[in-house]
């Protein structure tokens, strides 16, 4: 299983004002609704300066959305004089590597640690698993401890610190981490990474970027539960893509 973690940016309403905290560009990607289906030309919208526009979903019903083609700090402090406060959520998926399906997902504020979520990621991994693998972050003991608490026979992958140290068994009963230690010492970090697997990480990597361009970058719903909720709908669906067929891809040089 690779394990990853992601932020997403929660969205915060203000009367009728939908608000982003990235570019222009990247508010209209992320501010995008399967539902809309045209840009109203109704009166109403007479009179808005050039850029502004108001959203209209499927049957007419005009939804409280106003959108510019700029980054929300500009039209806030244009119409209010003040910028808005980010706020974010991070996002740990468990990948399982072999089928590219999102096995495990937890949703967290920004301050919590990627390493502080492994075991209730293992958690709700159905079945055994074969190895853990992940990026530098997670290369402490609580990680390795939470793997092999529930997991004994697994593999763990994670490439150590360059200022790790072998343990001071590592003589007489070396650890999987010491045994990456010495490998990178004998042949050195690229050639650990084969050896060991540790490039099916980048399958995490794609995993996060289709749930950026298929799902987006934010979050709609105004409570925990509820985004958390929103966050399940969304692995459901991209794991339901993926069962629908998938490209199969063969190394040829």
């Amino acid at each position: 299983m690779a394990s990853l973690s992601w932020s997403l940016h929660v969205r915060r309403r203000s009367d009728r004002t939908l608000t982003s905290t990235r570019s222009g560009r990247a508010l209209l990607r992320a501010s995008y609704d399967p539902s809309f289906t045209g840009i109203s030309a109704n009166p109403t919208n007479q009179g808005r300066k050039p850029g502004q526009f108001r959203a209209v979903p499927e049957g007419g019903r005009r939804l409280p959305l106003t959108l510019k083609l700029c980054g929300a700090g500009e039209w806030l402090i244009e119409k209010h004089g003040t910028k808005t406060r980010r706020s974010w959520r991070k996002l740990h998926i468990g990948l399982d590597a072999d089928t590219g399906q999102i096995v495990a997902a937890v949703l967290t504020t920004k301050e919590v640690d990627d390493g502080a979520e492994v075991g209730p990621l293992l958690d709700q991994v159905p079945g055994p698993v074969a190895s853990f693998t992940a990026d530098g972050a997670y290369d402490q003991e609580g990680v390795s401890a939470a793997v092999a608490e529930r997991y004994p026979a697994a593999a763990i992958i994670v490439p150590p610190r360059s200022t790790a140290v072998p343990s001071e068994t590592a003589e007489t009963e070396p650890t999987q981490r010491d045994r990456h230690l010495h490998s990178i010492a004998e042949h050195g970090r690229a050639a650990w990474q084969k050896a060991s697997g540790y490039t099916r990480r980048a399958r995490a990597e794609a995993a996060i970027s289709r749930f950026k361009q298929v799902i987006g970058d934010g979050l709609r719903s105004r409570t925990d539960q509820c985004r958390a909720t929103e966050v399940d709908v969304a692995v459901h669906a991209l794991n339901r893509m993926l069962d629908l067929g998938r490209p199969i891809s063969v190394r040829i040089a």
